[in-house]
């Protein structure tokens, strides 16, 4: 049987004709990103640290560890890196400054807001939470978040899985879903549904990336 994924390109609209889907691995004992072929080697010397919410540069990889060096980061989100690899991902993704981007499921804002910071003031993010998770963890800290200066740029989406975008949120650059898809199983999500609607948000040959556990061999 197909992957959910593979079947949402088969049916997506049209106007997404090159859209693409880059699947990663995150295993929950801290593994590391695959890399992606085109994908320049990370370099070896610390990057500037920014003050500044947003950070202009034009090679991912230096972007990327100026916005995961920025000064002005919470020791919380900090403490997040290790697990979460926010340079890799961000250069994996080839986030850039003045693109459209959104994120899936955005919890109480640590991705949304790497992404924000790497976008600039001029680009978007979208960030969308659905009420369950907005009710049980997410709210206040999702609020307090987006109350940043430096996240001016996102706009705040709640919605519900199956149509995660109004109908204004199209030609994006990247739709990023963080540990979250394995969730919408047992949430009893239409994922067929969601992933057309995802796809229907991207430009043509917009990415669509999953970041994901991966279950240890013999977990079932």
């Amino acid at each position: 049987m197909e992957p959910d994924i593979v079947r949402a390109m088969r049916k997506a609209s049209g106007s997404v004709s090159l859209a693409l889907t880059f699947s990663l691995a995150l295993f929950a004992c801290g593994g590391s990103l695959p890399a992606a072929p085109q994908t320049p080697s990370l370099p070896t010397t610390p990057a500037t640290a920014s003050t500044a919410g947003a950070v202009a540069a034009t090679d991912g990889s230096d972007l990327a560890h100026r916005v995961v060096d920025a000064k002005d980061r919470s020791p919380e989100d900090r403490a997040l890196d290790a697990g979460r690899h926010p340079a890799e991902l961000l250069a994996f993704l080839g986030i850039r400054p003045g693109m459209r981007v959104a994120e899936i499921v955005a919890g109480t804002g640590y991705t949304t807001e790497l992404l924000a910071r790497a976008v600039g003031p001029e680009g978007k993010v979208y960030g969308q939470n659905n009420r369950f998770v907005l009710e049980r963890f997410a709210e206040k800290g999702w609020a307090a978040r987006l109350a940043k200066p430096e996240n001016k740029n996102v706009s705040r989406v709640d919605r519900e899985l199956d149509e995660p975008f109004p109908a204004e949120v199209k030609d994006l650059d990247c739709v990023v879903d963080v540990l979250f898809y394995h969730d919408t199983v047992w949430m009893k999500t239409d994922r067929a549904k969601m992933n057309r609607a995802i796809f229907a948000a991207l430009k043509p040959g917009g990415v669509y990336a999953i970041v994901d556990h991966a279950g240890r061999e013999g977990s079932g």
